[in-house]
């Protein structure tokens, strides 16, 4: 009879202490609440006047989350930054452009030549001032020419 109490004291024990850790694990569940604000964006990007039919479109932030949107066969593009289609993080960005990645390319040897300065922050000079409340829309004219 005594080691069966000493069992069920410590199974009550351990019980407790299960039961602890899960409430104090349990806020650290789901989403971060550390979302930033963000509006809509969308546009079109255009290489030599021509609309540029493949590559990403990424908006760059200080803190926060990047945006991310890929870019249509007609050349337009939605960012998303939490989800599809949901916008970019309010205020200032750079705006850089990249090619689709080879793996991601489903065997194409045709790629659309994306000028590489389009790619870094540093030399792509695109930027978008995004504000709340509003349907940011942003026309990105490439040129090959220096």
């Amino acid at each position: 009879m005594g080691q069966l109490c000493l069992q069920l004291q410590l199974l009550r024990s351990w019980c407790g202490i299960v039961t602890v850790a899960f409430l104090v694990l349990l806020p650290g569940c789901g989403g971060s609440g550390h979302e930033l604000s963000v509006a809509p964006v969308s546009g079109v990007v255009t290489l030599d006047g021509e609309p540029l039919a493949e590559g990403y479109v990424s908006i760059l932030v200080g803190k926060g989350r990047m945006g991310r949107g890929a870019i249509q066969s007609d050349g337009t593009f939605v960012i998303g930054t939490y989800g599809d289609a949901d916008g970019a993080q309010v205020g200032s960005h750079t705006v850089v452009i990249k090619p689709v990645p080879r793996d991601e390319g489903g065997g194409k040897k045709n790629r659309v030549p994306i000028p590489k300065r389009y790619g870094k922050s540093n030399t792509s000079g695109l930027s978008i001032d995004v504000k709340p409340g509003e349907q940011n829309k942003l026309v990105l004219g490439l040129t090959t020419k220096e």
